[in-house]
């Protein structure tokens, strides 16, 4: 029998989720059997989707649980961070699984806070989609690493720029916030948002075994405004180190007019493993010390398996899915880099303003690219901003 699944919100990311349930729909996977819509206007160019499988339409979470609870086998919560606690327990109450979007919630407090909600409902689970741990390379990569074939895994690198203008920070009221008018945690920037995927990746491949997420130790950062109006940061280098003693550096920004691909380096003791991709393609490769390359591989970009996983979880205990207690790790990583790292604005010689209020950060790339090959934050390459 299909799972039969409901999908919370189907504007902004839930598009995404919409348009890779709708897929599995189709092909005979999954029953996408519901969705809440609170504004069908602006939902207008999905109404007619949903309407063509029959799927029903929900203003709200209480009337989907009062009519379907009884029928629903997972729910997707593709919503604003400082919903995903809410959420999630109230799904978890009405006996329903979740796959709720990344990050888990904006504090330690809300993810264990759900971990618990998630334990008294026995029976029950919560999926986080941390997109890369559910894909086939990133798992061979840790497969690779945890077989000891090239030694100890020592070294992370992590990199990436993507340029957003004014239309990804005016496109809802929580963009660049620490929290919300309610006092909701959510400390919204690149490494919480559109680069979490990554520092998650580092953390995963960094764990003990397969189905374990390296525990930090201690994080220090970087951090720069550049665009005044924010709370929180637009670009930073991050450095986080772990229990089991792998250093992390992390490097992104949003602040250039030129698209760096995310990249990642894994230093082993005997060679060192790398990643990357676009939005087209994607491919990972290993690199013996003396610089031979010994394997090159391309990937599927696309990132449909973190909804096979979760759907194929409801009747396989035994399936892989990223838990809380794994997704926690990133949010304590967040949670103790704002508590102990200033955020430093930068003075206006050092950017431009370009079309559509893209804000570009003098040499960013350049400071980025070395800092990257030489695991340093940018005041130690004489960065001056």
């Amino acid at each position: 029998m299909k799972e039969k699944i409901a999908l919370i919100g189907v504007n902004g990311f839930g598009r995404f989720h919409l348009n890779n349930l709708l897929e599995l729909h189709k092909n005979g996977t999954i029953d996408l059997v519901a969705a809440v819509v609170r504004n069908r206007k602006k939902a207008a160019d999905a109404m007619p989707l949903l309407e063509e499988i029959n799927c029903r339409i929900f203003p709200d979470e209480d009337s989907l649980y009062k009519a379907m609870a009884d029928e629903l086998d997972l729910v997707c919560i593709p919503t604003g961070i400082n919903y995903h606690r809410p959420m999630t327990e109230k799904a978890l109450a009405n006996g329903v699984n979740v796959l709720v979007e990344k990050p888990a919630a904006g504090s330690v407090e809300d993810v264990k806070a759900m971990i618990a909600a998630e334990q008294n409902t026995p029976g029950k689970f919560v999926a986080v989609a941390f997109q890369h741990p559910y894909s086939k390379e990133i798992q061979e990569i840790k497969k690779i690493i945890l077989s000891g074939k090239y030694g100890k895994l020592k070294r992370i690198a992590v990199m990436g720029i993507w340029p957003r203008d004014d239309s990804y920070y005016f496109r809802n009221s929580w963009v660049g916030k620490c929290r919300n008018e309610k006092g909701d945690a959510i400390f919204d920037s690149p490494i919480n948002n559109a680069f979490a995927h990554y520092l998650n990746i580092a953390l995963f491949v960094s764990g003990n075994t397969f189905r374990e997420t390296a525990k930090m130790a201690d994080v220090n950062a970087e951090l720069y405004r550049v665009r005044p109006e924010l709370e929180t940061f637009d670009t930073c280098s991050v450095a986080v180190d772990t229990e089991n003693g792998i250093h992390i550096q992390c490097l992104f920004s949003h602040d250039s007019d030129k698209t760096v691909s995310p990249v990642l380096r894994f230093e082993c003791e005997k060679a060192s493993l790398y990643w990357s991709h676009t939005d087209e393609k994607g491919y990972w490769k290993i690199v013996a010390a003396d610089g031979t390359e010994l394997e090159n591989h391309p990937f599927d970009t696309r990132r449909i398996e973190v909804f096979e996983a979760a759907a194929r979880r409801v009747n396989d205990p035994d399936e892989f899915i990223y838990t809380l207690e794994n997704a926690l790790e990133q949010t304590r990583c967040i949670e103790l880099m704002h508590q102990k790292c200033p955020i430093h604005v930068v003075d206006k010689a050092n950017y431009t303003v370009g079309k559509n209020g893209q804000y570009i950060l003098k040499n960013v790339v350049e400071v980025f690219d070395k800092c990257y090959r030489e695991f340093k934050m940018p005041s130690e390459v004489s960065a001056n901003w």
